[in-house]
């Protein structure tokens, strides 16, 4: 990173992310580590209230529509990880009290989302739901009197906020129809726009990218009819995989793909230390972050969330926050595998 920044000169919030969370989490003591493991559905829960006031201030009380004070679409994005894990922790918790905390939780955030009337990231809360609901499915582990709950409060939030939904049905609708008019100048017919420059860009400079210098790329893309000159003053191309390997080439493209699959190969591999008596730990641990890495990984497909140091700290945090259970595990294991040789043989089968 410190390469590229030096190479290409890009602005250097997501470095100081990077070292931010990197000193964090690694002078942070290990009892206070375990408290905030204790707690993480109380932080989980302070973050739903937060998305809900904030974007209720703009929405309901200023009545600005989409014009916040921060960019909706980062904002939302991490409104939709939060979302994802309160449904997690709600539908997975073994403690009563938890889930009903988690399902406010997730009513909350979830309105957040909503009433942004951002579709990518509604697009990645939805597909990373599906996901996480199938695979508890094939454990046979969904409860349907929970989903059932989780099923009312998303209609109730829906319901709440059908007129603003319905507006934006009809947006798209307009759009698509413009875009089957040969028209790309909507929002979805700019983004299809920066995608083929994109694509277009990617093999000219392939391993470093073209840094700063993509702009004045893309303005002759514009000149040459390729592109209409209005998709060229965007900063990024609306899909992370494309703007990383643009920007700065296959490195900092491969640095995204290990962002997202290290933490699932994490979660696979602690697969072995799970037992039934730890089910709950690790279901509302690393199930919460595999959810929340599926819906940064499907927002990776319309915006740039791990270019915003905002939502890349609360991914870093949260990832290290889940990963302490299976070391947990890990070390639960080894010391029965020293005191208790056969109770360590049924742990590893």
């Amino acid at each position: 990173m410190l390469f590229f920044k030096a190479h290409h000169g890009f602005g250097s919030s997501i470095l100081r992310a990077f070292i931010a969370c990197l000193l964090y989490l690694s002078i942070i003591p290990s009892s206070l580590q375990r408290w905030i493991l204790e707690r993480v559905h109380c932080f989980v829960f302070i973050a739903a209230v937060t998305a809900f006031i904030y974007s209720g201030f703009h929405v309901y009380w200023l009545n600005v529509g989409r014009g916040w004070s921060i960019n909706p679409i980062p904002y939302t994005t991490v409104s939709a990880a939060v979302t994802s894990i309160c449904l997690i922790f709600f539908l997975c918790h073994d403690k009563q009290n938890i889930r009903r905390l988690m399902l406010l939780g997730f009513t909350l955030a979830l309105n957040s989302l909503v009433i942004s009337q951002t579709r990518g990231t509604a697009l990645a809360l939805t597909s990373a739901t599906i996901v996480m609901l199938a695979y508890l499915t094939f454990l046979g582990q969904l409860k349907m009197k929970r989903l059932g709950l989780v099923a009312l409060s998303a209609i109730a939030v829906i319901s709440v906020n059908s007129t603003s939904i319905e507006q934006r049905i009809v947006r798209t609708e307009y759009e698509m129809a413009r875009i089957s008019d040969d028209n790309f100048g909507s929002s979805i017919g700019l983004r299809l726009q920066m995608w083929r420059a994109g694509f277009e860009l990617i093999p000219d400079k392939f391993w470093l990218g073209h840094g700063d210098k993509h702009i004045s790329a893309k303005q002759h893309l514009a000149d040459t009819g390729f592109i209409d000159q209005a998709a060229v003053p965007f900063t990024h191309y609306h899909n992370q995989f494309i703007d990383a390997l643009v920007k700065d080439g296959i490195f900092s493209f491969v640095l995204i793909c290990a962002l997202l699959l290290l933490p699932l190969i994490g979660w696979w591999q602690t697969q072995a230390y799970s037992t039934p008596s730890s089910w709950s730990h690790r279901q509302v641990s690393q199930l919460a972050m595999v959810a929340m890495v599926l819906v940064f990984a499907a927002a990776a497909l319309t915006d740039v969330p791990f270019s915003h140091a905002q939502s890349i700290s609360i991914y870093l945090c949260f990832i290290f926050i889940a990963q302490l259970y299976p070391q947990n595990l890990r070390q639960k294991a080894t010391d029965n595998a020293n005191t208790h040789p056969s109770k360590a043989n049924e742990v590893n089968t």
